[in-house]
């Protein structure tokens, strides 16, 4: 179950008919939220005809892997009808507008009603754990029959674009575990994961950009519970001065059901500028930049012009490393000028990454100058 922060907000409503009516079609409103087939949606509650009264505002913060983010606005002037099922994104993750794989920051719903005194209820949401949320396994769906699989490793031959279905990426023989993805849409999604005899279907995850980075498998008692976990990291976007990885924890169940937790990019950003701080020197061309109580000089290039905005890492370069005990992060130190280059590093930060009861965290930050 998604553990949503949904609130019902009401400043001593009146113990009235109508507000007890508009309570209950929020409640319905909140519980009929979902996310499957890629698709986050709610339904208008038939309990409630007066669908002219409703007020439902969905506005958020998306992110892009080459850094941009911009605000976004959903079901804008709408005129909803009871019982029906409304779409707020679908194809999640689908780069479609130029910027590369876009995750959420902030996303919320917020629903109330016209007409009536300004002590009626409101209903938040906060949607974002339903996007975060582990997938359910869809194994079945795989457009691929298993004793058709390949075994030869991808880049070791010659890839038939326009024939091949399916194609080993990774593979760790001594864990049987075996990575593959598909080329069914020609799009470079849809990542089947087989560990022993359990198996994972994810449609929609990037496998494979131009530069064809492969990804890295690793196993590890990665949360201390005495059980392996597997980790997964695939290059999702690449191009001039961006190359963008993200990390997948799976967990098997002892009936042998695999679930897969994300390391989100809104969580990572945010965890790594909270611990990243600077002082520029205005007399040199460098800025110090400190983490874990340690500094680094870092140089500037003495050729760009104008104010110089600081340092902030924001995610167009993010690697993950799985040979160590702990996966390892590696993230691009942008520098910041007014009116200047966007995509212009001057070193990076580095933390191990932690995992524990599906969560994730970072420590021992250090800085590398470039």
């Amino acid at each position: 179950a998604v553990l949503a922060a949904v609130a019902l907000l009401a400043a001593d409503p009146p113990e009235t008919v109508q507000s007890s009516r508009e309570q209950a079609a929020l409640e319905e409103l909140a519980a009929s939220l979902s996310f499957s087939e890629n698709q986050l949606t709610f339904v208008i509650p038939e309990s409630y005809p007066d669908v002219e009264k409703w007020n439902i505002h969905i506005a958020g913060r998306q992110e892009y892997s080459d850094g941009f983010s911009s605000s976004v606005h959903y079901l804008e002037d709408v005129a909803y009808e009871a019982g029906q099922k409304y779409v707020i994104l679908e194809d999640y993750g689908q780069d479609n507008h130029g910027y590369g794989q876009s995750t959420y920051s902030e996303l919320t719903l917020t629903a109330s009603f016209s007409g009536l005194s300004e002590e009626s209820p409101e209903l938040r949401v906060d949607l974002v754990p339903y996007l975060n949320a582990p997938r359910p396994d869809r194994s079945a769906e795989i457009p691929v029959p298993l004793s058709e699989l390949p075994t030869a490793l991808y880049g070791t031959f010659e890839p038939d674009w326009e024939n091949d279905t399916v194609w080993l990426l990774a593979r760790l023989p001594e864990e049987e575990v075996y990575v593959y993805g598909l080329n069914v849409n020609s799009n470079g999604r849809g990542v089947f994961v087989r560990w022993r005899e359990s198996t994972y279907y994810a449609e929609s995850w990037h496998y494979i950009t131009p530069r064809q980075i492969l990804p890295q498998a690793a196993c590890g008692d990665y949360d201390g519970d005495g059980e392996q976990e597997l980790a997964l990291s695939f290059c999702i976007d690449s191009g001039t001065g961006v190359s963008v990885a993200d990390l997948h924890i799976f967990e098997r169940a002892p009936d042998g059901t695999l679930t897969s937790r994300q390391f989100e990019r809104g969580e990572y950003l945010s965890l790594v500028n909270e611990a990243l701080s600077w002082e520029h020197d205005q007399t040199a061309a460098a800025v110090t930049a400190y983490v874990d109580g340690h500094s680094t000089l870092l140089s500037l290039d003495p050729q760009l012009t104008g104010e110089f905005d600081g340092l902030a890492v924001n995610g167009s370069m993010v690697t993950f490393e799985l040979s160590g005990p702990q996966p390892g992060a590696v993230f691009g130190i942008n520098t910041l000028y007014e009116d200047g280059p966007y995509l212009i590093y001057c070193g990076e930060l580095r933390a191990d990454v932690r995992y524990e009861d599906g969560a994730f965290s970072m420590e021992n930050f250090t800085v590398i100058p470039y």
